[in-house]
């Protein structure tokens, strides 16, 4: 018996130094294959970008593809449990063209959203799998809670109380919210206020690259106002039928790194210029 005892003792021993663990997933949808990485080996600084292709319904013209590119700094660290949690800076972006239309907002501009705090981080070293929920950056607007607070209808609503004493205007330029420039068709500058709520997930491809689709996104982005008429209207957005027009990466990057450094990753191309998910034309 104690034979057997020690026998058993031993196996689960060497078990624990040598059997292997979970093999990391392999991602159909994505057709993308994960790999294992050491516990905690996703903590330290990373540049981010979401891509969001998503449908505009413009007056007169109808249904157009809308959307944008954002880029971020990511600190990451690892809880007492094991886990991770980070905070996220955004550092810029694009808008795509819609309509014959363009839009403008500066990075400066991007970089005066608050620090995001509240994102809940879901990454399994062994599999390979990476989830992060409640991505939520606040545009000229002061949520007591950004996840759950009630943004305003529109602009009517946004000039009584709660919502009225929340907005701000962030740029200082005069103008309550966020100042955007558009170009071509229609032409002017239009000021919002938004909540701009994103969740994402998808795989470790290398211990310094992630990749993977953003399933689920929401727009709320209240007009203010503008110095066109014209541009006064709230823009109807909906989801793009096809999932994989909505995609993001994030690579490691220095550790000190700054905004600067992540625009920098930006026009060096480290970061992918076009959709990876998609089928080039």
């Amino acid at each position: 018996m104690i034979g057997f005892t020690r026998a058993v003792l031993c196996s689960s021993l060497l078990c624990a130094a040598a059997c292997p663990g979970p093999e990391p997933v392999y991602d159909e949808e994505l057709d993308l294959q994960a790999v294992s990485v050491d516990p905690g080996a996703m903590a330290g600084t990373w540049a981010q970008k979401h891509s969001i292709v998503n449908v505009a319904n413009l007056p007169l013209i109808g249904d157009q593809l809308a959307g944008g590119e954002s880029y971020h700094l990511v600190k990451r660290e690892v809880t007492d449990d094991g886990g991770y949690t980070q905070t996220t800076q955004v550092c810029g972006g694009r808008i795509y063209d819609t309509g014959g239309t363009s839009s403008f907002i500066e990075d400066e501009k991007w970089q005066l959203v608050p620090l995001i705090t509240w994102q809940t981080v879901n990454i399994d070293d062994g599999l390979g799998t990476f989830d992060v929920k409640n991505h939520i950056e606040l545009w000229s607007i002061d949520l007591p809670d950004p996840i759950n607070d009630e943004m305003p209808a529109d602009a009517e609503d946004a000039n009584t109380e709660p919502h009225k004493s929340r907005i701000y205007d962030a740029d200082n330029d005069g103008h309550l919210g966020t100042t955007m420039q558009l170009e071509g068709l229609a032409q002017g500058n239009v000021y919002f206020v938004q909540r701009k709520k994103v969740d994402f997930k998808g795989v470790i491809v290398a211990e310094d690259e992630v990749r993977g689709l953003i399933p689920d996104y929401k727009y709320e982005q209240i007009t203010l106002g503008a110095d066109n008429e014209l541009l006064e209207n709230q823009l109807e957005r909906t989801e793009h039928p096809d999932p994989k027009q909505s995609w993001f990466q994030e690579i490691r990057t220095d550790d000190d790194a700054d905004c600067d450094r992540v625009l920098q990753h930006v026009e060096d191309r480290d970061l992918e210029r076009l959709n990876p998910f998609l089928a080039p034309e």
